[in-house]
């Protein structure tokens, strides 16, 4: 059985681009789609919304939805470009299949003259000789300051025909689509390298912002504002240099959370997963542990980038084991949720080393995780918990003579109590070997996982 760490890409259907749209973002197409298409080009929006926020997918729906409505487009993702260098090169390129090809090879060549003109070293050394005159000092200076600006002026020229040549041609393609304007759609931007962003933006705007276009950048701001204090300083007013590029900001609505968390475990195929379920004690072990952690990625805590996040860590603890069963599922979510929780305490819990009433105390620390502690499916976390933190050497024992604080408070429960109900779960897991293993074969994995990870935990 697989488990996907990455979601697949969604499939836009072009006759109905909306048709899989998990997170209700069609009302926000349209809006921009009536914006777009009633301000006359040059312009530059952008649209704003946290990593993971789904601002991709939305981009590749609305293109779409453009494209029907008539509008010429041209998506580019400046995150796949990043690696060429040259974002003037990128977006020229990306531009002429959108171009005539008369247009395409005019603009190429106007580009490709100031390159020449402007790469080479205009700052050549002054050729003075050991005993020169002063005279022949000064003709030298003169002739490098003729040179210089008799390159400035030649760039400077070619530069407006560019922009005039590249005016031109969107005329005539808005022309051929019923007066609609290009759309360049830049994605990724708050991906790229910090140089490559700013680079993209300053060429963007100073090159490219001619009549009948207009651009529209995916960003999250605040990420490129870090990646411009990255460049210019932390004290550098990167919000008011910003400012500069967009004409218009447009918040991207934040999803609904429960679509959000559907989606997410959707297709991941989480929802779904049986994790060799044997019987009914498995069945509904998965089901508490899915369902537990729909109810913490549910939290407004949980930003939607760290769900995002979490449950690709998920689906990488997951494909740690050849064959994951229900017992690693539930105890996989548990380490997650601890992990996002109290770090130190999750360390401790893979090591082995921590009591089980303090994991189940940061497990349920948040008000709605603590509700859901108190149904069902919560008696069947606890109990989890309580079997998976017992070190080996006690396998051999009865489950009545587990040294357990949580389980203690339990054991003398009225019949049919949530904490009855924790004690018959854990006598039947105990029971079980799968269960019964606790942390010896899971520990083990999630720490060399640890060692993967890139904010630091673990190493």
């Amino acid at each position: 059985m697989a488990i996907r760490i990455q979601p697949p890409d969604l499939e836009v259907p072009e006759d109905d681009p909306f048709k899989n749209d998990l997170l209700g973002r069609k009302d926000a197409a349209e809006v921009l789609t009536r914006i777009i298409g009633n301000i006359e080009g040059p312009g530059a929006i952008a649209i704003d919304a946290e990593w993971g926020a789904g601002k991709t997918t939305f981009l590749n729906m609305w293109s779409r939805h453009l494209q029907k409505q008539g509008f010429p487009i041209v998506a580019f993702n400046a995150w796949e470009t990043d690696f060429a260098g040259d974002p003037m090169v990128a977006l020229i390129t990306e531009l002429a299949e959108a171009l005539g090809e008369e247009d395409s090879r005019s603009l190429k060549e106007t580009a490709n003259e100031i390159a020449i003109r402007i790469l080479p070293n205009l700052f050549k050394p002054i050729p003075i000789l050991g005993n020169a005159i002063a005279g022949a000092v000064e003709d030298t200076i003169d002739h490098f300051r003729e040179d210089r600006v008799s390159t400035y002026q030649r760039v400077r020229d070619d530069f407006r025909q560019f922009k005039a040549n590249l005016s031109k041609a969107a005329q005539a393609l808005s022309e051929g689509h019923d007066g609609h304007q290009l759309v360049v759609i830049i994605d990724e931007l708050d991906r790229c390298r910090p140089s490559y962003a700013v680079e993209l933006l300053e060429i963007a705007k100073h090159w490219f912002m001619v009549d009948h276009i207009v651009f529209v950048l995916a960003v999250n701001r605040s990420q490129l504002a870090h990646s411009i204090r990255v460049l210019y300083g932390a004290d550098f007013d990167a919000d008011g240099y910003l400012e500069r590029f967009f004409d218009q900001d447009f918040i991207l609505p934040e999803p609904n959370r429960q679509r959000f968390v559907t989606s997410l475990l959707s297709t991941r195929q989480l929802d779904v997963v049986d994790f060799n379920a044997q019987g009914r004690l498995d069945g509904h072990v998965i089901g508490a542990g899915i369902g537990a952690l729909r109810e913490f990625l549910m939290l407004p805590s949980v930003s939607l980038r760290s769900a995002n996040q979490a449950v690709n860590r998920l689906g990488m603890m997951l494909a740690l084991f050849n064959e994951p069963a229900a017992a690693v599922a539930i105890t996989s979510v548990v380490a997650l949720i601890l992990r996002m929780n109290d770090r130190e305490i999750y360390m401790r819990f893979i090591g082995g080393e921590v009591a089980d009433i303090t994991v189940a105390e940061a497990v349920f620390r948040d008000p709605s995780m603590s509700a859901y502690r108190g149904t069902r499916y919560g008696a069947i976390i606890e109990a989890a918990i309580i079997v998976a933190c017992q070190p080996d050497y006690v396998s051999g024992l009865g489950a009545e003579e587990l040294q357990s604080p949580l389980l203690e408070g339990y054991v003398q429960s009225p019949e049919g109590t949530l904490g009855s109900q924790v004690v018959n779960h854990v006598q039947t897991m105990w029971r079980d070997r799968q269960y019964r293993m606790g942390l010896s074969g899971f520990g083990e994995a999630v720490r060399r996982l640890e060692l993967l990870s890139t904010d630091g935990i673990g190493r």
